[in-house]
């Protein structure tokens, strides 16, 4: 976690499951919410290798511009494309 210039707090954060936002329940002093299991599908095709390969490119970029996540994540060879969103 870092904190940006303008004060904001900046993350990464890595989830056990993928899910989706079903109802905002509440948006003050902090947003709050309902969500459900989106189990993750797997995809096939060309259009899919692109958008993947994209996933990769843009998550080694975001490693190299980062001093503070380690730099073997940008290294890591990934088995799946699903499992671009799990670095470690």
């Amino acid at each position: 976690m870092t904190r940006r210039p303008d004060g904001a707090l900046q993350m990464v954060v890595q989830g056990v499951a993928r899910i989706r936002l079903s109802r905002i329940t509440q948006t003050e002093p902090y947003l709050s919410g309902l969500v459900e299991a989106a189990p993750e599908q797997a995809g096939e095709g060309i259009e899919f290798d692109a958008l993947a390969n994209t996933a990769r490119d843009l998550f080694q970029r975001l490693v190299a511009a980062s001093p503070q996540l380690p730099r073997r994540w940008a290294r890591r060879s990934l088995p799946s494309p699903l499992r671009c969103s799990s670095p470690t």
